[in-house]
Parts: structure tokens; C-alpha cells; sequence
């Protein structure tokens, strides 16, 4: 079992944030004398966006009290844990002078960890790094949690931002030297060739080209319950999403986002960071800061969107992950893309993205995704083009490959599989169409 242990003060709330994003199950103290307080509000609040199910409530300090305030106190808590959707929680009380009740919240830790929650394998490794040092006589020393894939001692992996390339040297788990890691290992990765200054805390390493930095994100952001914050068009941000924390501009917003609503929003983050898609992440006001929102990557990329894409996208991209695809691939219906295109972009293997279009009726020819009925739209349109080019042109037999894909705007693949998929009535000859 690993425990990462997060900072409680309001103050370090970004660092906890931080540190909750890999977890599986939330360990959370409450003082009987105390009770709920601002910042158990917003830990919930953050755990709760980050996906995490389970919660474990130690209420500490049960000597302390008298029988009523306790009674009181854990009323309010369970009630409180109620408003969440967790989907189990227990709250054990304890005291540091009852060895019984220590003994009860070390048993329910483990049980509860017994349960294996299902990763997301994306075929390549991923590691926000959280913390970085250099140990003499070794070098450069990253620490974080194995979010995705595998690695072992000599492999090569990407560090970004920067886009070093960094050779491992030697890697331990707990103290303990290990020779490949898994998704879920807490683990240190000494490298051979890398400067500490280049590194920092929210760098991420992964496979070398999986992965690239972008300023652009779109997602499904969940408004907090009871907040009194609204999320407006322009409004900028603090996002924490890994081990990153930076300055968002919330953009493409038709009208603010209240209390307990959801919504897609295309947000610009003010400088290039590497990001997954499905990642949660959390949004919080600038000032005075408070967690305001979770939010679900739907899609990200380096470049600048196009006005129809990106309204496109806002409208139609979803939580499922198959959904998603069939989105980006009825975008393309003008210029039908690979399956490495969709994997690079949904962060998923390409024998997922096949067995993904399969489960969502989309075809696949050679190394292409498409829709059938796009293949119908487009070979109406070529044809209509076609027509009107022998109309003008009466004396020439055909038209030339390369002009048709000038004048249609697509690519030859898609020409070609258009005709042949619709079966119409134009003839399609090695260098050209022709009715």
C-alpha cells in the first residue's frame, strides 16, 4: 500500500491537490473537537472531482469530547459524506490512546486497498513528477506515480516541458531497488545524463513522441456544489491538473456556469503543458482561491482550433470515450484520418481505437477511420463536381486526380474509397474520374 500523505492547511491546498490526483482511496482526519471545517469542505470537493470512490473518515481525538459534541459531530460528517458520490465510506473514531481504534482504521486501510480499482493501460508510460533531486554520486533523481504503461532500467523517456531525453539509470519503489515499474507504483527514476535545473516539479516523463505540450484544451467542467462562484467567459483560472499548476483563460462561454452545473468549455492554459485525455483535473478562483470546479480532457492539441472545429467539438465531445471518437471522426468527413491520428489524440493504443470503432459502427479501410453515410455525402458532392466539369469542359475525357482534389478540398484516399464505397456512376481511372 502506498500513502501519500498531503498537507491539511487551506493555505497548501494546491499542494494537496497535487499529490490527490493518483489515488484510490481518500484517508481523511477530522478532529472531534474541531469538526468539519472550511478545508475538509474543499478536500472533499477535490477528491470527489478527481474521481476517487472511496473515503475513509478518521474522526480523531474522541477523547476529547463529551458523548453529545462526538454524537453531534459524527451526524454531520456522515450526513455530509451523503452529499457526495462516493460510492462507499466509513468513518472510523479514534484516539491515539485507544490502541483498538488504531487497530480498527489500520484494518479498514487495508481491506479497502484488497480491492483492486481497474487502471486505464494506454499502451505508453506516463509520470507526473512531484518531486526532484540530485543525490550524490547518482545524479538526477525524479519521484511520482506510474500513471500509465511500463519502464526499466535503461530506457530512454521524454521529459517535458524542455523535451529532454533522459537514459534511467536505476529506479527504486519504497526504498527498494526495482528493475520495471507498474501503473500504480509509487517510484524514484535516477538518470544518467540529466541537470536537475532542467526538471522541476509538473514535468512529466513518458515514451519518447507519445506525447507533446498544448496550450489548448476542451473539457467538461463540473461546477462545485453550493459554490458562489460563477465560471464566466475571459474568467482566468488556477488549473491543477497532475502535478501541474498554472494560469487558465476560461473561453467560448455563451453564458456563466452556476452552482452544481456542468458544461464543455475551451480553455487556453498560459503556457504548454503535457496532458492526457480523460485526465481530471481541478479549477480554482484566482482570488481569494478557492476550488470552484473538476473538470474531464475531451480533447487537446498544440495548434490553434479552426472557428468550426472548435464549436463542433464544444457541442458534441462526451465523457465515453467511444462517443468521442465517433465525434472527431463525423468531423473529418472531408479529409478521413488515420487510426495513429485518433490514438495520438485520445492518448490510447490503436488496437483500442479499433475495437472503440468497431463498438460505434465506424469503418475501417486500410489504416483509415470512416462513416459510411459521410462516404455518401461526399460522393453526392463529387459527383455533382464531376458532372459540372464535364458541362465546361465537353472536350476533355476526364478529370485529373490532382485537380479534383484541388477542387474538392479532399484527399485522393478518400475520393476513391467515396466512389467505390457508393457505388455511383463515375468511373474512376488511374490518373482521373470521369461519368
Amino acid at each position: 500500500i502506498t500513502i501519500i500523505d498531503v498537507p491539511g492547511h487551506e493555505k497548501f491546498i494546491k499542494n494537496m491537490a497535487a499529490g490527490a490526483n493518483s489515488v484510490n482511496l481518500a484517508l481523511l482526519a477530522i478532529a472531534a473537537d474541531d469538526g468539519i471545517m472550511p478545508q475538509t469542505i474543499e478536500h472533499l470537493n477535490i477528491i470527489s472531482h478527481y474521481g476517487i470512490r472511496k473515503c475513509i473518515v478518521a474522526l480523531t481525538k474522541i477523547d476529547k469530547v463529551d458523548d453529545v459534541l462526538l454524537k453531534t459531530n459524527y451526524l454531520k460528517i456522515k450526513k455530509m459524506l451523503g452529499e457526495y458520490s462516493f460510492e462507499k465510506f466509513s468513518i472510523i473514531k479514534t484516539s491515539i490512546n485507544d490502541f483498538r481504534s488504531i487497530k480498527k482504521l489500520k484494518d479498514t486501510i487495508i481491506m479497502e486497498s484488497l480491492v483492486n480499482e481497474k487502471k486505464i493501460d494506454r499502451g505508453f508510460f506516463f509520470l507526473p513528477i512531484d518531486r526532484v533531486f540530485s543525490k550524490k554520486g547518482f545524479g538526477t533523481v525524479c519521484t511520482g506515480t506510474v500513471i500509465s504503461g511500463t519502464t526499466q532500467i535503461g530506457s530512454e523517456l521524454q521529459i517535458s516541458p524542455g523535451n529532454y531525453i533522459g537514459k534511467i539509470r536505476g529506479m527504486q519503489s519504497h526504498g527498494i531497488k526495482v528493475e520495471k515499474t507498474t501503473i500504480g507504483d509509487r517510484v524514484s527514476i535516477n538518470f544518467s545524463n540529466l541537470d536537475k535545473k532542467n526538471i522541476s516539479r509538473g514535468s512529466t516523463l513518458f515514451d519518447i513522441e507519445k506525447l507533446e505540450a498544448v496550450k489548448n484544451i476542451i473539457a467538461k467542467v463540473n461546477m462545485v456544489k453550493k459554490t458562489k462562484w460563477l465560471l464566466k467567459n475571459n474568467q482566468r483560472v488556477h488549473v491543477n491538473i497532475g502535478t501541474s499548476h498554472i494560469i487558465g483563460t476560461v473561453k467560448k462561454l455563451s453564458k456563466a456556469i452556476r452552482s452544481n452545473e456542468s458544461s464543455n468549455v475551451f480553455i487556453i492554459l498560459q503556457k504548454p503543458i503535457v496532458v492526457l485525455n480523460g485526465q481530471k483535473f481541478i479549477i480554482r478562483s484566482l482570488s481569494p482561491s478557492e476550488t470552484i470546479a473538476g473538470g474531464e480532457i475531451l480533447h487537446q492539441q498544440s495548434e490553434d482550433y479552426g472557428k468550426k472545429e472548435l464549436s463542433f467539438l464544444l457541442k458534441n465531445l462526451t465523457f465515453e470515450t467511444k462517443e468521442r471518437l465517433l465525434s472527431l471522426v463525423s468531423f473529418s468527413w472531408k479529409d478521413i484520418k488515420k487510426i495513429s491520428h485518433y490514438s495520438k489524440i485520445l492518448n490510447i493504443s490503436n488496437e483500442k481505437v479499433m475495437d472503440l470503432a468497431k463498438k460505434v459502427g465506424i469503418n475501417i479501410f486500410k489504416d483509415f477511420l470512416y462513416l459510411k453515410s459521410n462516404l455518401i455525402k461526399c460522393s453526392k458532392i463529387i459527383e455533382k463536381v464531376i458532372l459540372k466539369y464535364h458541362y465546361e469542359n465537353p472536350l476533355i475525357e476526364k478529370l485529373a486526380k490532382t485537380k479534383a482534389e484541388a477542387m474538392l478540398k479532399m484527399s485522393k484516399n478518400l475520393i476513391d474509397l467515396a466512389l467505390q464505397e457508393s457505388r455511383c456512376n463515375v468511373v474512376i481511372f488511374e490518373d482521373g474520374y470521369a461519368l
